[in-house]
């Protein structure tokens, strides 16, 4: 278990860098007006589509922990702790990251009150910074949580295998056939790919057996994944960040990560247990990089250097703000 716990550390720590790269590539992209065919573009864009795997692997993770039968969970327990943390995450930082969008986008005549008001909106329709869109996922992938673990805890294996097998068809495989239009099938909703995610992390946890094969299996689909990448880029080809690769690819690194065998790590603990506010905060950091401070214009280290400057840079004032944020009673206990 102790074990367990460590590598889904590792896991954690490393979605959450893979997060950074993916906007750190979408920005240098952006604030550099790059061709599209140029060396520079093509690094960027691969790392901003590569790491894509990061939220699947955050959401593999979740379903791992909460749909283990040992763990019980009830709807008064996801209304109580999982739910308010996530609901006070988005009032306090989603709030300000709406009112600072909602102000920076003001028009000539329009009033505080006004911009206060559209914040709110944008708040409660989820139009706040791009990458919180997590958190909203988050809710109700909780409030279908107990609904998992009762059918979890009742089936058989068979049945979770058909559970998983429906759900891949329905939530991946038909959703990328639509969108390629490699079949072009009509009037099929899609759904979202989370819905099998969810119980997938846990169905690779306890069905999925470590040994040299899967293993091998698991580098081949990553070394695949970035193949595809480039691809996609090369071609221009409309890569879709959840499609079947990139599902694969996040199920490949989840299996990978339970191969760590490692004792006990404080270091890795505590980085862990920031993650959380890592993600929310260090778009704070991005921003300021790139909208006020400009730093595209001093970067001179090749592409490669460029990413490992500013991601290194991020994540380490995102965790310092981390730090200074979890010192605070109230958000250590009942947000970050």
């Amino acid at each position: 278990m102790e074990n367990r716990l460590q590598y889904i550390n590792l896991l954690r720590l490393l979605a959450t860098v893979s997060v950074i790269f993916i906007h750190v590539g979408s920005l240098l992209i952006s604030s550099q007006g790059l061709e599209r065919q140029s060396p520079d573009f093509m690094f960027y864009e691969w790392c901003h589509q590569f790491f894509s795997f990061a939220v699947p692997v955050f959401v593999l993770i979740s379903g791992s922990l909460l749909l283990d039968p040992a763990k019980e969970i009830s709807y008064q327990k996801v209304f109580r702790k999982y739910t308010p943390r996530i609901v006070l995450a988005l009032i306090i930082f989603g709030s300000l990251m709406c009112l600072a969008e909602a102000y920076t986008t003001r028009t000539a005549d329009e009033g505080f009150l006004a911009i206060l008001f559209r914040s709110a909106v944008n708040l409660l329709t989820g139009r706040s910074w791009a990458h919180m869109w997590y958190l909203y996922m988050l809710l109700g992938l909780y409030a279908l949580t107990p609904l998992y673990k009762a059918f979890v805890n009742q089936s058989s294996p068979r049945d979770l295998h058909c559970l998983i097998g429906v759900l891949a068809v329905m939530c991946v495989v038909m959703p990328y056939l639509k969108i390629t239009q490699l079949v072009p099938f009509e009037g099929y909703i899609m759904l979202p790919v989370f819905l099998f995610l969810y119980p997938f992390g846990y169905y690779i946890s306890v069905y999925l057996r470590k040994g040299r094969t899967s293993c091998i299996v698991s580098l081949a689909v990553l070394v695949f994944y970035a193949f595809h990448v480039y691809y996609c880029i090369k071609t221009g080809f409309e890569f879709r960040g959840y499609d079947i690769p990139t599902v694969l690819a996040a199920a490949a690194v989840f299996h990978l990560g339970s191969f760590f065998t490692m004792k006990k790590s404080d270091l890795l603990e505590n980085m862990s247990r920031h993650c959380f506010c890592i993600y929310i905060i260090h778009a704070v950091f991005l921003n300021a990089f790139f909208k006020v401070l400009h730093v595209e214009n001093f970067l001179n280290a090749g592409p490669l250097g460029n990413v490992l400057i500013v991601v290194s840079a991020t994540f380490a004032l995102s965790y310092a703000a981390s730090s200074a944020l979890r010192s605070i009673p109230f958000l250590r206990k009942r947000v970050l």
